[in-house]
Order: C-alpha cells, then structure tokens, then sequence
C-alpha cells in the first residue's frame, strides 16, 4: 500500500470509528493530523514544521487500539512511516 493510500484508509477508518464510538478529541486530533499529512503528500500543504510533533502512535495506543485494532495497527504504520520520513 502506498504512502497516500494508507493515510486514506486511516482518515476513512478513523470516519468509521467516529460513526461507531462517537466523536471524542483524541479521534478529532487523529484526523486532523491524517489531513495534514494527506496535505503534505499531495503537495496542497508545504509547512512540515508539525511533523515532529505528530502524535498518531500515541492517541493509537491509549484511546484506539482497545475499540478497533485495525485501526490502531494502521495508524502505527502511519506513525512508523512518518518517523522514518522524518529522520532524513
């Protein structure tokens, strides 16, 4: 899966979850964070000063991965993939 594919599915998993659980701030923050970097990719958004302080791993871990794992493993590959991006 490629790079904007993956944040594609994560932003319409994280859709899904909001119908099933509800809105609450950590999903709203995981979605505005995949919107940045669908942005970033895309070429619509340049400014990644944010990068670093993204915070999808975390927000999986502590109010995802016990709701829908699928989910959490998603949003850890897209963490993995932006820590990788961001160390170059």
């Amino acid at each position: 899966m490629d790079r904007l594919t993956r944040l594609e599915a994560a932003l319409e998993g994280s859709l899904m979850h909001v119908e099933a659980w509800g809105d609450h701030p950590a999903i709203h923050s995981i979605m505005v964070q995949l919107e940045y970097l669908i942005g970033l990719e895309t070429g619509h958004t340049r400014d990644r000063s944010l990068v670093r302080e993204l915070s999808l791993g975390v927000l999986a871990t502590r109010e995802i991965e016990h709701r829908d794992t699928a989910l959490a493993e998603l949003l850890h590959a897209v963490a993995d993939d932006v820590k990788r991006t961001a160390d170059r």
